[in-house]
């Protein structure tokens, strides 16, 4: 029956009532006229409510039919819960789950939910009424077809006196959740090797000293550096150096525990924390990682070889806080590239000590050539059989004013390290040269000076022109300038071209500590120096050592041989220029004729004719 049909079978009973009680009473209260007025406002009123009525029921079925198609068509799940059983799912979760709501009749809602999360859930659906629920809650659930679904779950709980009932929505966070892992793994992950970055190497080192600080524990800090990565990146190409990079990542990670990290702390260098250890467990890592590298990198079709140098520092005794521990196993690793490389060092107090002095040293180093702190001093060369001065070999002495007299062994490497040697070195041959023709033009009886040139500054593209220009400017004769160059300068294929290059100017070369290289004959093959200059070793043991001896006279055969001057180094005693003259030795060099003098010292000596005759 429509609404309206009822609405006038409604009236109409009522008006069919109301006359016949009026007729049938026989004494009425009040006049029929008044009780037809009545019974008009009787009506009228009676008609309004029940259209009033049916116009709300019909609103109500209106908003219902419009909220519950939101709901069916929504693309955010709902569901009700009923005593920890699901009663309502709309189609979207059905979809998300996989399920139908028959399916999910005879399943317990928490065995939807990833193990890690059930007692989370668990607890949320045991909460009373009265209890406060947070907005959301984020939880993972598995879909019918075994897939893991991050979600994020809004309760709200339904009032109802005979159960535990929530309502509730769900939306499907999954994609957001890998995009945040995969922007958490960029920030905290190396793109190439995918280690730990620096970032998140410093966050779990200091996490590892607040927990070591109660349990008395302590954590190694193992830094390594490739050796002799630049230069295959740089030769190769950065294709082959990321390979070479990868391929270390995978030999590091082979040689710790499960509980410790390697990370990829930037460039060539890694560094490993060792959670709860001592040095000899350190030790074995270390030796491992070494181990690991002895076996080539096969890098596509190319097979190419680093060494690991390895530096060690402890919390707490090295450091209390992460910069500290890392600056300190880094000092440590430089000792061990200072010690040959391939191998390890701990760090120790001082290590600091040196690394500041090397520090204060590299600062004032770099102001000392315009603040005019270097002098030459010159030690002179005798020849064997005249007894006459031969030659001066000019060496480079550094007169700090905060240092003091700075040692060669010190500074020259550091030198090279900064590239100062380029500029110093330039000042070096400038000053010998000209101090060279103030004593040629004043008459001293000498036939050279040398100077030591190292492979940076022979690998400059400017060092020859500097040099064949300081020449001409002076109006030096070439003959009367000696290069001395080491053994493994000359084994460069490139130096040994610019070598070459020098010797046909007219300029002499001669090869310095001669017979210490692993290929000393194949140098004489490739540079044909004019001196050679025999390691003071061999001169040394000559007296005490046979096989010295042997050496030492096959060397000078053949350098005579070659038409070569053979300069003996480091002669301290009058029996070793006894044997060296039998052997037939050239030249001599050392303490027992003379030390390096400064220049005013030389003119003395030549002035007072003392270096005429040793």
């Amino acid at each position: 029956m429509n609404n309206t049909k009822f609405i006038k079978v409604y009236l109409a009973t009522m008006l069919i009532l109301t006359i016949s009680v009026l007729y049938l009473l026989k004494d009425p209260i009040v006049s029929r006229e008044k009780s037809i007025i009545i019974l008009v406002i009787f009506i009228v009123v009676g008609y309004t409510n029940i259209k009033l009525r049916i116009t709300y029921q019909n609103i109500l079925k209106e908003k219902e039919e419009h909220y519950r198609g939101l709901v069916e068509s929504s693309l955010i799940g709902v569901f009700i819960i009923k005593n920890k059983r699901l009663i309502y799912i709309n189609p979207y979760l059905e979809h998300l789950l996989g399920y139908s709501l028959e399916d999910l009749q005879d399943i317990d809602v928490i065995n939807l939910f990833h193990g890690d999360d059930e007692l989370d859930v668990f607890n949320t659906l045991n909460s009373g009424p009265n209890k406060s629920l947070d907005d959301h809650y984020q939880f993972r659930i598995h879909n019918k077809y075994g897939d893991i679904i991050h979600v994020e779950i809004s309760f709200a709980f339904l009032n109802d006196e005979n159960s535990v009932s929530f309502i509730g929505t769900v939306l499907d966070i999954t994609k957001q959740k890998k995009a945040e892992e995969q922007i958490r793994h960029m920030a905290y992950y190396d793109a190439l090797t995918s280690l730990p970055n620096r970032h998140m190497l410093t966050d779990y080192l200091s996490q590892r000293i607040v927990m070591n600080k109660a349990n008395n524990h302590r954590v190694a800090v193992i830094f390594i550096d490739l050796d002799r990565f630049k230069l295959i990146n740089d030769t190769l190409g950065h294709n082959y150096g990321d390979k070479l990079l990868q391929e270390t990542a995978l030999r590091l990670k082979s040689c710790i525990g499960q509980n410790d990290i390697v990370s990829r702390y930037g460039g060539d260098e890694f560094v490993i924390i060792i959670d709860n250890t001592d040095e000899n467990s350190v030790s074995q890592i270390s030796n491992r990682i070494v181990s690991q590298f002895v076996n080539p990198f096969k890098l596509g079709s190319r097979e190419v070889y680093t060494t690991p140098s390895i530096g060690i520092s402890f919390y707490p005794e090295d450091g209390q806080d992460v910069d500290t521990l890392i600056k300190n196993a880094d000092t440590a690793m430089y000792r061990a590239k200072d010690n040959g490389k391939n191998n390890y060092q701990f760090y120790t107090m001082m290590l600091n000590k040196e690394v500041s002095r090397k520090m204060d040293l590299q600062t004032s180093l770099r102001k000392a050539l315009d603040k005019n702190e270097f002098v030459l001093h010159y030690q002179p060369q005798f020849d064997l059989k005249s007894g006459l001065v031969y030659g001066l070999e000019a060496l480079l002495r550094w007169e700090s004013p905060s240092n003091g007299l700075v040692s060669p062994l010190e500074f020259i490497p550091l030198c090279e390290e900064t590239g100062l040697i380029i500029s110093i070195g330039e000042w070096v041959i400038d000053a010998a040269c000209r101090q060279n023709k103030i004593w040629k033009e004043a008459g001293y009886p000498f036939n050279h000076i040398a100077v030591n040139v190292s492979a940076i500054q022979l690998k400059h593209p400017g060092f020859y022109y500097m040099l064949t220009d300081t020449l001409k400017k002076l109006g030096m004769d070439p003959q009367h300038l000696v290069l001395e160059v080491t053994e493994s300068v000359m084994q460069d294929l490139n130096t040994s071209v610019v070598i070459n290059k020098l010797i046909s100017s007219g300029i002499r070369v001669a090869i310095d500590d001669f017979g210490t290289g692993y290929s000393s004959l194949r140098l004489l093959k490739n540079v044909k120096p004019s001196i050679i200059k025999i390691d003071p070793s061999f001169t040394r043991d000559i007296i005490k050592n046979n096989d010295s001896l042997v050496i030492l006279k096959h060397i000078l055969n053949m350098g005579h041989e070659l038409n070569c001057i053979i300069i003996a180094e480091g002669i301290e005693y009058e029996q070793q220029v006894s044997l060296l003259n039998k052997l037939g030795c050239d030249i001599g060099q050392g303490y027992l004729f003379s030390k390096p003098l400064p220049g005013e010292s030389i003119k003395k000596f030549f002035d007072d004719k003392l270096l005429t005759h040793f």
